[in-house]
């Protein structure tokens, strides 16, 4: 069922209420907000499955990848998520060759359970696992998916900087953790 007129050339959603995008138009909006950005299409298609981003608000989709980043860090429950978040990705901006799991959670100083699990699952699209092949043998270990997420955590642009994550802090829990 489309919506009245036709207008915006899209479905309503199952129930009869909001208007939901064709597949052709959410391709062209996913393509026209990307500015360029592969990853832009992954990571809206990964908000969707989170229910960060629902295809009722598909034209208020963020512009950008940058945007995109900030939007599904912005959560009801923000204020607590970013401090969480800044703990494990901190050490990650800091360390050259990545963090194993199990040295994620130690240098967070999370709550392994309650804390750290579930702050690591809410990031599991924002990190990457290198599997080294020298040392098949260790643990593989996680970092930031992409340069551009780590450059706009370090430098957000104005209007974001609540976001703004510390490499040094992320040295200084790595050289306790070492230290311990």
């Amino acid at each position: 069922m489309l919506c009245r007129g036709n207008a915006c050339g899209r479905a309503l959603g199952r129930d009869g209420s909001g208007c939901v995008p064709r597949a052709e138009s959410f391709a062209e909006l996913i393509c026209e907000r990307s500015e360029g950005s592969f990853l832009y299409a992954q990571q809206t298609i990964d908000g969707l499955r989170r229910g960060v981003l629902t295809l009722n608000e598909a034209g208020e989709f963020p512009s950008g990848l940058v945007d995109l980043y900030y939007r599904f860090f912005a959560t009801p429950r923000s204020t607590r998520t970013i401090c969480r978040a800044a703990r494990v990705i901190e050490p990650l901006l800091a360390a050259y060759d990545g963090l194993t799991e199990q040295e994620m959670s130690a240098v967070s100083g999370l709550d392994e359970i309650r804390e750290f699990r579930p702050t690591l699952s809410a990031l599991s699209s924002y990190l990457s696992t290198v599997e080294h092949s020298d040392r098949r043998t260790t643990e593989p270990r996680m970092r930031l998916l992409h340069k551009s997420l780590a450059e706009r955590l370090r430098n957000p642009p104005a209007g974001h900087r609540r976001f703004r994550l510390d490499r040094v802090r992320g040295q200084e829990r790595l050289l306790e953790y070492c230290r311990a």
